[in-house]
């Protein structure tokens, strides 16, 4: 599957590599992961020496204007604040024309990744796991925002800084919500 592999990142070619400045203000340190709409990558903004993470489109589907409103809406959405949905910092459009979000960089893996490694979670581990994401999505809902992408592979099990392991989730969020 095509999945973001949060340890390493496949060998897929790339438009971008490690010190590449995008909009002279963050340089790209190494790529986390690629997916379907894009890769992610550990980048240093230049002028706040702080660690985030850009994810960046695809070219190929940077000339679509229904792709760049979907990753818009990712960035709008993403604007809710609870301690399951990661933050979003900034959006914007590099030099070739590549939309971007950047975000907060999560430390740990995807929740598809620890099913491939380690198969089936106990009923406790997945309640633990459940619990915060069910608190973020009814949060977005709440606000009339429904996510777009809820699969493994968008899930980060972030380590806190005192290594206690939670859900986050990896934002493809609808916005507003049509009802």
């Amino acid at each position: 599957r095509a999945a973001w592999n949060w340890q390493t990142a496949p060998a897929v070619p790339s438009a971008y590599q490690p010190g590449t400045v995008i909009n002279a203000k963050y340089r790209l340190v190494r790529r986390l992961g690629v997916g379907g709409m894009g890769e992610v990558w550990v980048a240093r903004n230049l002028t706040l020496h702080a660690e985030t993470a850009i994810k960046v489109l695809r070219r190929d589907l940077a000339e679509s204007g229904e792709i760049h409103e979907r990753l818009l809406d990712e960035a709008r959405a993403a604007q809710l604040e609870h301690p399951s949905i990661v933050r979003v910092y900034d959006f914007g459009r590099a030099e070739p024309g590549d939309p971007f979000i950047v975000m907060e960089v999560l430390r740990g893996s995807s929740l598809g990744h620890m099913l491939d490694a380690q198969g089936a979670l106990c009923p406790t581990y997945v309640g633990q796991i459940l619990l915060p994401i069910l608190s973020a999505l009814a949060f977005a809902h709440d606000k009339k925002i429904v996510h777009r992408d809820i699969k493994p592979d968008n899930i980060i099990l972030a380590l806190e800084p005192n290594e206690r392991a939670t859900a986050g989730l990896f934002l493809a969020f609808q916005y507003p919500l049509e009802i």
